[in-house]
């Protein structure tokens, strides 16, 4: 029996929630404050002791398996007749009489038994310096590939050998994220989370095109988010309605908050089900599978001739044997407009990435009411084969130019 059933011997049934905000920090049960927000069935011990809860649960689902969902109606019975005001002769004053009064329930911490948005987004137990017990991916974006590629980011997806040593070897770059994007005047809001996620699009790009052009496979960059992405209006803050406002803006922000995964993730000239494709996630080189000889075979290297083509060939001659190439000095350059990502590189991209795009939404009411967007739509944006590619490829603006000079 596990530590965390074991703490609670009278506790019939104990689960996750939904709830956004931790109410402790002990490891414990979370407070009453929690347990009114909708239990998550994702993870849930039970005892006999609740059998009746179970019975009743089990039965109004199968009254109608179409129309009623099992998450849904657990919670609603778990609260028929419940009494959480009164705790007398329980083990600890965060249990709660549930169902009639006849079986106790907790709920589970949320650091240590994550819902997606508690690690992903407001990362209670990165910030605690804890290791869950469990993430389940809810709260999140982009269907299988979605979940897939956030649990790789959490190094909590198990890939085979070859995911963590690609042919070719890895490239990895020091992402540009300049103090006014992180904190433009005013406080942070809708046009400023836009230019922030497009400043680092725009290096995303280029760095493709670089590990192209390499035959390399690219370590994808933490990102920063400034708000936080929802299906309704954000809070004031930015942050989902209920989670803490201080977990803005979000440092190691889910790809699938600003891209579709399976569209950068899907690899169309391979295998269909090639892993990863032809990008990592950008916690890559902390994950303990990979093969130390290929974390000791890295070296850090600058772009010099201002990205001339000839950077090709001193790259591919002087580290061609180097698993890990991290490229610190990226985004000072525009490596389409000096040449060095050519048509050839391009048109490559365009077969690995024919369209690679991704949605935000909704901005807080405050916002709104400025006339500042609700939502929009982020797309990878690469140069176009031919003298016309670099005006095509809609480089121009202040959001999409491939670098800002800071």
């Amino acid at each position: 029996m596990a530590p965390s059933q074991a703490r609670w011997p009278d506790a019939g049934f104990l689960t996750t929630s939904d709830h956004l905000s931790n109410t402790t920090v002990d490891g414990g049960l979370e407070t009453h404050q929690a347990i009114h927000s909708a239990f998550n069935i994702g993870y849930m011990f039970f005892r006999a002791s609740a059998l009746p809860l179970v019975d009743e649960w089990l039965k109004v689902i199968n009254e109608d398996r179409v129309g009623r969902w099992d998450q849904g109606e657990f919670g609603r019975v778990a609260r028929i007749g419940w009494d959480p005001s009164s705790t007398a002769g329980l083990s600890d004053p965060r249990l709660f009489w549930a169902y009639h009064k006849k079986v106790v329930g907790g709920v589970l911490s949320l650091a240590l038994f994550c819902g997606g948005h508690n690690y992903f987004a407001s990362q209670f137990p990165q910030r605690l310096g804890w290791q869950p017990y469990s993430i389940h991916t809810t709260f999140q974006y982009g269907a299988a590939d979605g979940k897939r590629h956030r649990l790789r980011e959490a190094m909590a997806w198990e890939d085979p050998p070859e995911y963590y040593d690609p042919p070719g070897g890895l490239l990895t770059y020091t992402p540009d994220v300049p103090y006014h994007l992180l904190s433009p005047d005013g406080g942070m809001h809708a046009d400023g989370h836009v230019r922030l996620i497009e400043h680092q699009l725009a290096q995303i790009a280029m760095a493709l095109g670089l590990a192209a052009a390499l035959g390399r496979t690219l370590i994808l960059p933490p990102v920063t988010c400034g708000y936080d992405k929802a299906w309704y209006a954000l809070d004031r803050s930015g942050a989902f309605s209920g989670a803490p406002k201080w977990i803005v803006p979000i440092r190691n922000c889910p790809l699938d908050h600003y891209i579709e995964p399976g569209e950068l993730t899907r690899r169309r000239d391979g295998p269909p089900n090639a892993a990863g494709g032809h990008v990592r996630e950008w916690s890559l080189l902390s994950n303990p599978r990979m093969p130390p000889a290929t974390l000791e075979a890295a070296a850090e290297v600058e772009i010099v001739n201002g990205g001339a083509p000839t950077e090709l060939e001193r790259l591919r001659r002087e580290f061609g044997s180097i698993k890990v190439l991290l490229v610190s000095n990226l985004p000072q350059h525009d490596l389409w407009r000096s040449g060095l990502l050519g048509n050839e590189v391009r048109r490559e991209l365009a077969k690995r990435f024919p369209y690679v795009s991704g949605g935000w939404c909704c901005a807080p009411e405050d916002d709104k009411k400025r006339g500042l967007p609700n939502s929009h739509s982020f797309h990878l944006n690469i140069p176009k084969p031919g003298p016309e590619g670099i005006e095509r490829g809609r480089l121009g603006s202040d959001a999409a130019s491939v670098v800002e000079h800071f």
